[in-house]
């Protein structure tokens, strides 16, 4: 049972929003958004136990991933209606994703438009 409330206390930490549709979470860098094929804690896992503990369905529909050494907001529904409808924003665009990075120091130009090609290392 410790664990258990360890987990509800790790989501309420990093709860930014939620209501009866959706909620929204604070990853933290090296967490898992999806639960791995080795079974690793996932916030997906962790929102859905959140869920069951306060007497809602634990359905977790997953919107976006960020990858495991990133931080940021992940956006999650709380029904299957939710999550097709949240789906579809993001294909048709109405929903955005938006970048930051932190850098050591200031970029020249300020401002410009990057275009490169990622290759699996």
């Amino acid at each position: 049972m410790q664990e258990n409330h360890s987990q509800l206390s790790t989501v309420k930490s990093q709860l930014i929003y939620e209501d009866s549709e959706i909620i929204v979470l604070n990853k933290k860098p090296l967490q898992l958004v999806q639960t791995d094929k080795a079974g690793s804690s996932s916030l997906d896992s962790l929102v859905k136990d959140y869920l069951k503990e306060k007497g809602e369905k634990s359905f977790c529909g997953i919107v976006h991933r960020l990858d495991r050494p990133v931080s940021g907001l992940v956006l999650f529904a709380k029904n299957a209606e939710a999550l097709v409808e949240l789906n579809r924003q993001m294909q048709s665009r109405i929903l955005e994703k938006c970048y930051w990075a932190v850098v050591q120091k200031c970029p020249s130009p300020q401002e410009a438009l990057l275009t490169d090609f990622l290759v699996k290392n």
